[in-house]
């Protein structure tokens, strides 16, 4: 009711609004649907357009909708009562390094591969220098050739495994999705 241009076009009439079976307002021409889940199916119904908080927005690719504009980004946050003391306070940020980790662990790859052991040296820096390591890259050295396992971030994967092969002589990359990472 506050936008102009609505203001304009319907002057004081209100949108009709329906969530969980309640209504309001008269504007039939401008319907405002509350929707609690799948939102994607409406367009088939007829809407022209929604309003979705997505957590990957893939649903809504996969339903051949696209984007006109990000209204918003949302977060999530674990609370605590004012009873979540002592014992169950602790266990509230264990849960909460827990599910902190599961999304921190989506944004990265678990990268294992490969590099002659005259490397390790100069690509032990490389990956100290770049923070694709936590206190130091794991490396475990054989009699030719030394395993390495980083932690890339997806972004930056590409790029980096191109210096890791080029540079470092890196071979049998090995790269997976971690379920988790907790720093």
């Amino acid at each position: 009711m506050q936008n102009e241009v609505y203001r304009e076009l319907f002057g004081e009439v209100s949108p009709f609004v329906q969530y969980r079976g309640l209504t309001r307002g008269r504007n039939r021409r401008v319907q405002i649907v509350g929707s609690d889940g799948a939102t994607e199916p409406s367009i088939e119904m007829g809407y022209d357009m929604i309003v979705d908080n997505s957590q990957s927005g893939q649903s809504l690719i996969d339903n051949h909708l696209r984007e006109i504009g990000q209204i918003m980004v949302s977060s999530a946050g674990l609370y605590a009562g004012p009873s979540c003391v002592g014992w169950k306070e602790r266990k509230a940020q264990e849960i909460f390094e827990q599910l902190y980790g599961a999304v921190v662990g989506k944004k990265y790859f678990d990268v294992k591969f490969n590099v002659p052991v005259t490397n390790v040296a100069v690509l032990k820096e490389y990956l100290t220098l770049e923070g694709l390591c936590a206190d130091e890259p794991t490396i475990v050295v054989g009699e030719q050739y030394a395993q390495v396992n980083i932690a890339i971030p997806k972004r930056d994967y590409p790029d980096k495994v191109a210096i890791l092969r080029k540079v470092y002589a890196a071979s049998y990359i090995l790269c997976s999705e971690p379920r988790q990472l907790i720093k």
